[in-house]
């Protein structure tokens, strides 16, 4: 089955997509969760889909991000909050760059947002 992560750009085939908490990346999902929320993301794993469309949701968190397919690399489990749709590793490598740069015209929090959950 293929996985897909959509995120920071520049990326090519062989290159490894790393936890924020490596990279030091800050547009990242736990940047925008509120305090006190339910729900939550970690910043020490990456999150990968089978579904290449939430994968494009998440390429909006960044400046022109792009979408890959990815084969994870020693993956810790489903994600809790979307077990059904993600799981978290501890790394993914790139197989396939599927978009270079993908643009949404609305790119507020709230919009991503709301694009996760339709």
């Amino acid at each position: 089955m293929s996985m897909f992560h959509g995120g920071y750009p520049g990326l090519a085939i062989g290159d490894f997509v790393e936890p924020p908490a490596v990279t030091g990346a800050d547009h990242t999902l736990s940047a925008y969760v509120p305090d006190g929320a339910p729900w939550g993301t970690r910043t020490d794993v990456v999150y990968v889909t089978p579904r290449q469309d939430t994968a494009r949701a998440y390429a909006a968190m960044y400046p022109d991000g792009a979408l890959y397919r990815v084969e994870p690399v020693d993956v810790v489990g489903p994600d809790p909050d979307a077990p059904d749709e993600a799981v978290m590793c501890r790394r993914a490598r790139v197989v396939e760059v599927v978009r270079e740069r993908v643009v949404f015209a609305h790119r507020t929090p709230e919009s991503w947002m709301r694009m996760l959950t339709t």
